[in-house]
């Protein structure tokens, strides 16, 4: 039941992606950028703003004793450190960052079908398939993606890193899907077309879009709905219009707090371009750290 629902919201995701796919060539670029900007700030962070009520859940189920200040510090902590890391080691931090966000889109687009298979299969699945959607995005718009990344690193790159990595990811995608099917859980068809749709269409979008639109169609569509649809069912037992007020409530401090800490602290080194590029990258992918570790935790117990 669960993989049928999922199915069906894959299938409107992928109608959406298609008229995204048309304003991508018929609206203006900018208009886009702002539109993309919008939902990465509204629904993409708030997708990871109640993340404390999760571990608190996660506490009640195991049956253990978990004050909320006591998340939050933790929370909080890992945050500044991993911030630490990607500012006084952007490379690393840049790398962890992409590693640890792949198999998180992974796990989050292909757990309701590769829940038979054991754990080192499926986690390198996903990670996999996060990579191939990383390396699609940064190669089709691979002026973009070079010029944030030697903002953040200092590194110079190339259009062939990404040509490079997005073939060898698509490879490795190929011969694992392959090997699984054979092997392990005879994967249906229907299921292999669906994914193949879904992948060639992604692909045509994010030609067609600035880096800025490609990464929130897919961040806020194919991630962070789905992704909130899954925490108000651990919540709250089911989705529906009162599951997602409360929802909206119980997150609503720790989104207002980082969007207006953005909003301020762009205001107040804007005169700093490349400076706050760099930690204002280090901060989006900060927070996604602890996020994805208590996800993945989650959906281990399910």
């Amino acid at each position: 039941m669960i993989f049928l629902q999922k199915f069906n919201i894959q299938i409107n995701n992928l109608i959406i992606t298609l008229v995204c796919l048309v304003a991508s060539v018929f609206v203006p670029s900018a208009l886009l950028n702002y539109i993309g900007l919008g939902v990465v700030l509204t629904i993409g962070l708030l997708h990871g703003a109640n993340d404390i009520m999760l571990i608190n859940r996660q506490s009640e189920i195991k049956n253990r004793s978990f004050s909320s200040l006591k998340a939050i510090f933790y929370y909080t902590s890992i945050i500044l450190l991993f911030a630490a890391v990607f500012y006084f080691l952007p490379t690393l931090g840049l790398l962890f960052f992409v590693f640890i966000s792949a198999i998180h889109f992974g796990e989050q687009h292909l757990a309701a079908v590769l829940d038979l298979i054991g754990n080192t299969l499926r986690y390198m699945l996903y990670l996999i398939y996060g990579f191939v959607i990383f390396m699609m995005i940064f190669y089709f718009n691979s002026e973009s993606t070079i010029k944030i990344i030697e903002q953040m690193t200092g590194l110079r790159l190339n259009e062939g890193y990404f040509f490079y990595g997005l073939a060898v990811s698509f490879l490795l995608l190929f011969l694992q899907t392959l090997y699984i099917h054979l092997k392990e859980y005879r994967l249906s068809w229907q299921i292999i077309i669906r994914e193949v749709l879904i992948l060639v269409t992604l692909a045509i979008l994010f030609n067609y879009s600035s880096l800025l639109f490609s990464f929130a169609v897919y961040f806020v569509l194919w991630h962070s709905i789905p992704s909130m649809r899954d925490q108000l069912v651990y919540l709250y037992g089911k989705v529906s219009v009162r599951s997602l007020k409360k929802y909206i409530s119980q997150a609503f401090v720790f989104w207002l707090v980082s969007v207006l800490g953005l909003i301020l602290f762009s205001i107040s080194i804007q005169q700093y371009e490349d400076f706050f590029l760099a930690v204002f990258f280090s901060f989006l992918a900060a927070i996604t750290l602890p996020h994805v570790f208590i996800v993945s935790k989650i959906k281990q117990q399910e």
